[in-house]
């Protein structure tokens, strides 16, 4: 099951989620959007993906959901057990299938794509990932210790 990362960290998500503003002539409607990351919450499952499901500020509507795995394709290989066709296909930015995507997804996968090529956002969804699953396992811990 995936969780938002600002449900964990909401001071860490307000200051680090990406935001892409467009203008009037992007083939998008005008304003800003904003990829919010969500990460697998199960503690056994070290999957390193992220869904980022993409909101205008102050709404609930999905305008894209994209899943996205930033680790070499060996890695995917390794951890899904599948060919290294398909892992390489987890290393590339898609449009996640199990949520209802708006007509204008597309050019928000691709606004998606040209942000994958940055190295530095690749290590910061790392740390973010890391991040969230101490996050988990902490609340896990905290919740054993009170029904003690």
């Amino acid at each position: 099951m995936m969780r938002s990362l600002g449900s964990l960290f909401p001071e860490l998500a307000a200051r680090e989620t990406h935001v892409l503003v467009v203008g009037k002539q992007a083939g998008i409607p005008a304003g800003e959007y904003g990829f919010c990351e969500s990460y697998c919450e199960d503690l056994e499952c070290d999957c390193r993906l992220v869904l980022m499901l993409v909101h205008q500020p102050d709404s609930h509507q999905e305008w894209a959901a994209i899943s996205y795995g930033w680790e070499p394709p060996i890695f995917y290989k390794n951890w899904a057990r599948c060919s290294l066709r398909e892992a390489r296909r987890m290393c590339f930015p898609v449009l996640d299938r199990s949520h209802a995507q708006s007509p204008y997804a597309p050019i928000l996968l691709r606004a998606f794509y040209e942000l994958t090529l940055d190295p530095e956002f690749k290590r910061r969804l790392a740390r973010h990932y890391r991040i969230f699953k101490e996050g988990i396992r902490t609340l896990l811990d905290l919740e054993a210790r009170a029904l003690q």
